[in-house]
């Protein structure tokens, strides 16, 4: 496979970073017509599980791609998830946190992704109170995806995500955050509206080429403020 193309996957939570590919186009004998084959430039990479297909810009030279849902995890059986939908929530059974709790969690502290990466409460169910505990590597001034990456919660294997560790799922940096709210161009000029959903109260994120009329969402009035 070969890497032609910076479009990177981006979860609601637990983002990742995987990598865009093209196939290694098959050469044909020359006396073989290929009159009706894809060029290699206009092979679309096959999207991989667990995302959703809208693209979206978070920087000058880079788009992303979210997970179908927040990250979950369950520490019985040391397993990762995607939610099946975006707007599920584990809420209250958080509380339940714990090693060998056998329900499913969605909060996190910062840097627990279970790999002894330097910092002290690095495992999922840490609960720690003291912040100098969740330090990247071992020290605030690290990011997750500095040194191995391994401080990420992507970099596990998330079962139904690919399922394959250190494929590239990651969170979005705020930086990058910042951009997607704020600084894209959008077909519309609609980067997010206020929404409720199902009972949950939140923002809507637009595509990049997303056109009006595709979704019930073209009737949003209130878009691009966070605060109304």
């Amino acid at each position: 496979m070969n890497k032609t193309s910076k479009l990177f996957l981006l979860a609601l939570l637990i983002a990742a970073a995987l990598v865009g590919c093209k196939p290694d186009p098959v050469v044909p004998e020359p006396d073989e017509p290929t009159p009706d084959e894809p060029t290699p430039d206009t092979l679309v990479p096959a999207a991989p599980q667990g995302i959703l297909n809208g693209v979206f810009t978070v920087s000058d030279t880079l788009k992303v791609r979210f997970s179908q849902g927040n990250l979950q995890y369950q520490a019985s059986t040391n397993t990762w998830r995607f939610a099946e939908h975006q707007t599920d929530c584990v809420g209250e059974g958080n509380a339940n946190i714990g090693e060998t709790y056998d329900g499913w969690i969605d909060l996190f502290g910062w840097g627990t992704s279970g790999y002894d990466h330097g910092a002290v409460a690095y495992q999922p169910w840490s609960t720690s109170t003291y912040f100098g505990e969740y330090y990247a590597y071992g020290s605030y001034r690290n990011g997750l995806m500095d040194q191995t990456g391994q401080a990420e919660w992507g970099y596990n294997a998330i079962s139904n995500g690919g399922n394959e560790e250190n494929s590239g799922w990651r969170t979005l940096r705020s930086k990058e955050w910042a951009y997607l709210l704020e600084n894209r161009t959008t077909a519309t000029g609609i980067r997010f509206a206020n929404a409720c959903v199902d009972g949950s109260n939140g923002l809507l994120l637009f595509p990049d080429e997303w056109v009006k009329g595709e979704t019930a969402a073209s009737t949003a009035t209130t878009v691009n403020t966070a605060n109304r």
